[in-house]
């Protein structure tokens, strides 16, 4: 700081001026003020002292050396959140006895939740000049949620009369790190449905907050343990001999079958065939029925033939008449 020197004057020759208080004309002055003092002394020394103040204003704002970058991390296992720190900044000024503060934010060290925190830091100096500089702290839930309570594979046999089964189970729940979680059915037959014999499989899908999912399956088998039926199946059939033979054409009206299920089938599986020339005597005729899990089930009845005609007596002699 420079200013023109002042001088002295006198009603008699010979007076001088000094400075005799504060910084030399052209020093570096301090932030703040500073009185400068002059006194003018004539010949008789007669003094006479004034003075004039220099104020330095510090108007240039602190710094914050090594703020941290942003920060990205993931939640920490089983919990919606991450624990994070970092290395604390530093302010710096042109005058000292600058400070900086965290003014916005968590803690450092803090557990920090799911999205983005904003961290401020404000440097403030010894003229309260200030300056806030921010990073954010990202947390991202990278953690699946999980299904609670699938059931198991469950198997079982059909409803009587019916080619399915009624079916229900306990829902499974999800459960995930971070509050928010959801889980829906998303393949197979509903909780409670008539489902039909083979396996069904049923999934479940678990969803969190962040979107992440996960899928769990089971399956329900019915198998068909219902043997199928047969259906008209004739009663025992009792029949003459035909004349002068010693056996008889025997028809019948054939058989169904039926089931629980469709595609059953019936098949003669024992004795003559309809309509066929049975001897004299019992025959037992077997109808066997088949459905389409390969359950069967037979039954029989019985074709007798009985020969009630009487024999004869061939070449029997005439009467004989002896004299």
């Amino acid at each position: 700081m420079t200013w023109v020197e002042p001088t002295s004057a006198d009603n008699c020759a010979g007076s001088s001026i000094a400075q005799t208080a504060g910084l030399a004309n052209g020093a570096t002055f301090p932030a703040g003020v500073t009185t400068i003092t002059y006194t003018a002394t004539d010949a008789s020394s007669n003094t006479f002292s004034a003075s004039f103040t220099v104020t330095v204003t510090d108007n240039e704002a602190p710094t914050i050396d090594n703020l941290p970058a942003n920060i990205s991390v993931n939640t920490d296992a089983g919990v919606c959140g991450a624990d994070v720190t970092w290395v604390e900044p530093t302010s710096a000024d042109n005058c000292t006895g600058s400070s900086i503060a965290q003014t916005a934010g968590l803690a450092n060290g803090a557990t920090f939740p799911v999205g983005a925190t904003t961290i401020t830091y404000t440097a403030t100096d010894a003229s309260s000049n200030t300056f806030s500089a921010s990073f954010t702290v990202t947390v991202t839930d990278n953690e699946a949620p999980t299904i609670v309570d699938l059931p198991a594979n469950i198997s079982v046999n059909t409803d009587a009369g019916v080619c399915g089964a009624d079916v229900t189970w306990v829902e499974p729940t999800s459960a995930d790190n971070c509050t928010g979680s959801t889980i829906a059915q998303t393949a197979g037959l509903a909780n409670g449905a008539t489902f039909p014999v083979g396996a069904t499989t049923i999934t479940y899908t678990a969803t969190d907050a962040a979107g992440l999912t996960t899928d769990g399956s089971f399956t329900i088998t019915v198998t068909d343990n219902e043997a199928p039926t047969i259906v008209g199946l004739p009663a025992d059939i009792i029949v003459n001999n035909g004349n002068g033979v010693c056996e008889a054409a025997v028809t019948w009206v054939e058989p169904t079958s039926a089931d629980n299920c469709a595609g059953s089938s019936i098949a003669q599986t024992a004795g003559l065939a309809n309509g066929a020339t049975f001897p004299a005597g019992v025959t037992t005729i077997t109808y066997t029925a088949t459905d389409a899990s390969s359950n069967t089930f037979s039954a029989s009845f019985t074709v007798t033939v009985t020969d009630n005609e009487d024999p004869t007596i061939d070449n029997l002699p005439a009467d004989h008449i002896s004299k």
